[in-house]
C-alpha cells in the first residue's frame, strides 16, 4: 500500500503562525543528500517536483510516498532557508503481489470512436505473461503520442505511430511501485517496456486508418467487431486449386476471422463448390469441398458468415473446386475476429 504524507494537506507556518509562501519542501533517502521522489496520486503514476512547492497559502499538495528505502524531509523558506529536518519518515511497505490466476484476464475492454487518435481502456485485472503477478487498471484514456505514465498521455513504447498499422495493446505495471499503465506496440511479444515496468500483458490489438488514426471497432470480451466490415478478397476465375487469402485481422496471433463470403456462378451448365479451411490443417479436395455448392446448370449466387482460424500472418485457406474460368466471383469481407488474448497460455 502507498501512503499520502500529508493528509488532506498541510500548510507551512512560521513562528508567528504565519503561512509560508511558496515554502518548499525537499525528500531525501534517509540519512542521505540522494534525491527520492514522491508522488502526486496514490497510484505513484506522476512524480512530484523536489522540491515540491507551497502555495500562496503556504498549503501543500497532496504528497504520495514509494515503498522501498525511507525518506528525509527538509523544509525550507521560498528563499531555501533551513526551518526543519525530518529524518526518516518510514515509506509504505513495498506492495504484496497478488497471486496470479493462470492467463487470468477480467474486463479491461478496448474502445475507440475511430478517426481519432486517442483509445480508452476499461478498469480490470489480467494476470501477466508470466503468471507472476495480477495487474489492477482504472479505467484510462490513451493516445499515440510516446508512452508517458498516466491517463491521457501517449502510449507508444518507440518511434511515431505508422498509418495502416496494427498495433497490440498491453497493461503494464511497475516492479518497485505496482503502478499499473498501458502501452501500444508493433511487437505482439516484446514491447519497447518504460524504465521500472516489468510485467506486462497483451490485452488486445488495434489497427490505425490512412491518417494515422484508429479504425473503428467494437469489442464484447474476446469479440472484436468492425464498425465498417473491411472488403479483403474480390476473385474473379479464383481457380480450383487452394489460395492463401489474407484478411483484416491482428497478424502475430492465431484468431478466428469472422468474415461474410459470397460465391457468384453465372454459369448455366457447370457447378462449383467453396471450401474454406484452417492453414495449420490439411486441404480439402474433390467432394470434400462441400461448405458451399451451386447446383449444376442454373446461375447460382451463394452467401454466408464464418469463423476460420487465422495464421500468425492473419492468413486463411479458400479453395473453389468444379469450376475455375471468368464465370465465378469469390468474395470476402472481413467483420472482425474473436481473440483470446493468451487466455489459454
Amino acid at each position: 500500500m502507498t501512503a499520502t504524507l500529508f493528509l488532506p494537506f498541510y500548510v507551512a507556518i512560521d513562528g508567528n503562525g504565519v503561512p509560508m509562501v511558496g515554502a518548499k519542501l525537499y525528500f531525501y533517502t534517509t540519512g542521505t543528500t540522494t534525491p527520492q521522489a514522491t508522488y502526486a496520486d496514490s497510484g505513484l503514476l506522476t512524480p512530484n517536483s523536489n522540491p515540491v512547492v507551497a502555495d500562496a497559502d503556504g498549503r501543500f499538495p497532496p504528497i504520495y510516498l514509494g515503498p522501498g528505502d525511507d525518506y528525509k524531509a527538509i523544509l525550507k523558506t521560498s528563499a531555501d532557508v533551513i526551518v526543519e529536518t525530518i529524518d526518516p519518515i518510514f515509506a509504505p511497505a513495498t506492495p504484496a503481489s497478488l497471486p496470479a490466476i493462470r492467463s487470468y484476464l477480467a474486463g479491461l475492454t478496448l474502445s475507440t470512436a475511430g478517426s481519432s487518435a486517442s483509445f480508452s481502456v476499461a478498469a480490470g485485472s489480467a494476470s501477466d505473461d508470466t503468471n507472476a503477478v495480477t495487474m489492477n487498471l482504472a479505467a484510462m484514456s490513451k493516445n499515440t503520442n510516446s508512452w508517458a505514465a498516466g491517463a491521457g498521455n501517449g502510449a507508444l513504447d518507440t518511434g511515431t505511430v505508422a498509418i495502416n498499422t496494427w498495433y497490440h495493446v498491453f497493461v503494464i505495471q511497475r516492479s518497485d511501485t505496482g503502478g499499473s499503465d498501458v502501452l501500444i506496440s508493433t511487437s505482439v511479444s516484446s514491447p519497447a517496456l518504460p524504465t521500472n515496468y516489468t510485467y506486462k500483458r497483451r490485452i488486445g490489438s488495434m489497427k490505425t486508418d490512412g491518417s494515422g488514426n484508429w479504425m473503428a471497432f467494437v469489442q464484447d470480451g474476446d469479440l472484436f467487431q468492425w464498425n465498417n466490415f473491411v472488403s479483403d478478397v474480390s476473385s474473379n476465375a479464383p481457380g480450383t486449386t487452394a489460395v492463401t487469402r489474407t484478411l483484416s485481422v491482428p497478424p502475430g496471433v492465431n484468431v478466428l476471422a469472422g468474415f461474410i463470403w459470397s460465391l457468384t456462378n453465372l454459369s448455366t451448365s457447370n457447378g462449383c463448390r467453396a471450401y474454406f479451411s484452417d492453414l495449420a490443417t490439411a486441404d480439402a479436395t474433390g467432394s470434400e469441398t462441400a461448405d458451399v455448392a451451386s447446383a449444376s446448370g442454373n446461375v447460382f449466387i451463394a452467401r454466408g458468415r464464418l469463423f476460420i482460424r487465422t495464421n500468425m500472418s492473419s492468413q486463411i485457406r479458400s479453395l473453389v473446386s468444379g469450376l475455375g474460368d471468368s464465370n465465378v466471383t469469390l468474395a470476402m469481407t472481413t467483420i472482425g475476429w474473436i481473440d483470446r488474448r493468451g487466455r489459454d497460455a
